[in-house]
């Protein structure tokens, strides 16, 4: 009886530590999701011509913040770190808020803000993500997904939040609503460490140490590591094109602004409330029974075929339809998996390693893949010609996948 009742709390302790860990990422994205319009709104205000500065100003600033990270985990011990990063990031949402009160329309403002943004947006999750896997380690597989749609739930609640509050609490008020939300994720993330040390299975009160630039040595040493960039890159190269073309797609099919923003809204409700779906009925199943390794396979199988249609029946209609369909399965199945790939490496990996390929690394495909798209709309090349590069890179994303699937495999038994 004694063991059943071990057994018991121990499966009760795991459910309000998944619950936890769905609000935590809930909130991050909601918090994200609120930001998201501010930023978009002070865009436009800039001008078309000021983005590609202010992109390069994003990769920039994403290789200090990483290397700035990477000294921070080689120091801080993870009880400390993990809250610090969150808390510190909620005061400087904090700061902004003040900021837009005392300096309205403001172009610096808005130029430093945009770059925070970003920046904040792949540090916040990317830091989120390798939390979980130290957390969790063999469990990922098991629960990961179900954490996901912790970030679709609250990228439905952003936006609607933001949709209904924003003429009444303005930008400063909405940036403000995000640094509570932001404050609430770093008491999660005191609460979710509470009680792990005594089991001896983390040691959250220790330093990751080593080098602050550790992470570019470890991806450049481990084929595991290179095979996930490898999947990082195909992705961001396949996103990157799909983003230009719905960008020009959208302001044919919807001349007015009003009706471009109402399609995009839209379609960002669809994709967080299908990924939602995906990330809570079909996803768990996918990984425990099949392994990440096919649930890879199968996401890079479904993304090719649609991009295989996209070459036979080139069109705005079909390239929208496949927009929300290859986003929905990015959330809802295949950043998932990718996240679990970190639970079966050591700990510096997990937060250095994941931290360089999710910041630095993913900017600079981003980057790469919008030159390269202007290349070769310059010399002429269609959707048709887009699509089949895409097809090309989903036959490689699901080469690298099963080669992932085996070597997490062997990884997670040592």
């Amino acid at each position: 009886m004694s063991g059943e009742a071990s057994a018991a709390t121990t499966d009760a302790a795991s459910r309000t530590r998944v619950a936890a860990s769905f609000l935590f990422f809930a909130l991050l994205l909601a918090a994200y999701y609120l930001l998201r319009p501010v930023r978009d709104a002070l865009a436009a205000g800039l001008g078309s011509g000021a983005i590609k500065y202010l992109s390069t100003a994003v990769l920039v600033s994403s290789g200090v913040v990483a290397a700035f990270y990477g000294w921070l985990v080689a120091r801080l011990p993870r009880r400390r770190l993990v809250p610090i990063l969150y808390a510190a990031f909620a005061l400087q949402a904090a700061g902004f808020a003040v900021l837009f009160m005392l300096l309205p329309g403001s172009r610096w403002l808005a130029q430093a803000f945009y770059v925070w943004l970003a920046v904040f947006n792949l540090v916040m999750v990317a830091s989120f993500w390798s939390f979980m896997a130290d957390l969790w380690q063999a469990q990922g597989t098991r629960h990961f997904a179900r954490i996901a749609a912790g970030g679709s739930a609250g990228g439905m609640l952003g936006p609607l939040l933001a949709r209904h509050y924003a003429t009444s609490w303005g930008t400063a008020g909405l940036t403000a609503a995000a640094a509570v939300l932001l404050g609430l994720c770093a008491l999660l993330a005191i609460g979710l460490m509470v009680g792990t040390d005594a089991t001896r299975r983390l040691r959250f009160n220790e330093p990751v140490g080593g080098s602050a630039f550790a992470g570019l040595r470890l991806v450049a040493e481990s084929p595991y590591l290179r095979a996930i960039a490898l999947l990082v890159a195909a992705g961001s190269f396949i996103g990157m094109f799909v983003y230009i073309e719905v960008a020009h797609a959208a302001a044919a099919l919807f001349p007015d602004t009003t009706q471009r923003t109402a399609y995009f809204a839209s379609r960002d409700l669809w994709v967080n409330g299908l990924s939602l779906a995906i990330q809570w009925f079909l996803a768990p199943p996918l990984m425990r029974r099949w392994g990440v390794g096919v649930a890879l396979v199968v996401v890079a199988g479904v993304v090719g075929t649609l991009f295989s249609a996209l070459t036979i029946w080139p069109s705005a209609a079909l390239l929208l339809a496949i927009n929300v369909m290859t986003r929905t399965l990015e959330f809802g199945v295949g950043k998932p998996c990718r996240d679990v790939l970190y639970t079966a490496v050591d700990t510096e990996s997990t937060y250095k390693a994941k931290n360089v390929i999710d910041t630095v690394f993913y900017r600079a495909c981003d980057t790469t893949a919008g030159w390269l798209h202007a290349l070769l709309t310059g010399l002429g090349a269609g959707l048709p010609v887009l699509g089949g590069l895409a097809v090309l890179m989903a036959g490689g994303m699901a080469s690298v996948g099963v080669g992932l699937g085996q070597r997490f495999k062997a990884q997670a038994r040592v």
